[in-house]
């Protein structure tokens, strides 16, 4: 099957890849883990952050990011307490278990680009990479 021919569809397939060629390097017998509870983690300040501010990264709605935290919480990734400042907010922080799977997931991301770097040749992996970094952080 041919894939059409825009960037939508290329990095709808590129994602579809990631996750199938990510799999090797992961832990798969921690229950529940997602892809998304990967990227909370990985963005998550050492010093918390408020899901706002998590919302906004991963530029989804603070409801989606507040469903993942609850879920996060209840597996023991992370602790979600008052903000000592303005006790209306929320800061979210990694706890221990969270900083291991954390360092698990970003293992496993290693291993997969420098397989992907190995197929297509680290030169052309590194300006992909540049190209990739430029568009998506604008």
């Amino acid at each position: 099957m041919t894939l059409p021919d825009h960037v939508f569809s290329r990095l709808d397939g590129l994602n579809r890849r990631a996750g199938h060629d990510i799999r090797p390097h992961l832990d798969l017998t921690i229950e529940g883990m997602r892809g998304t509870f990967g990227a909370l983690l990985g963005i998550l300040p050492t010093d918390g952050a408020r899901p706002s501010e998590l919302a906004e990264a991963m530029r989804i709605s603070k409801q989606a990011v507040g469903q993942r935290l609850v879920e996060m919480e209840a597996r023991g990734w992370i602790t979600i307490n008052p903000d000592p400042i303005d006790k209306r907010a929320r800061i979210v922080t990694r706890t221990p278990a969270g900083d291991e799977i954390k360092a698990m997931s970003e293992q496993a991301i290693a291993a997969m680009e420098r397989n992907w770097a190995d197929q297509v040749g680290a030169d052309r992996y590194r300006v992909f990479k540049e190209v990739l970094n430029e568009l998506a952080l604008g």
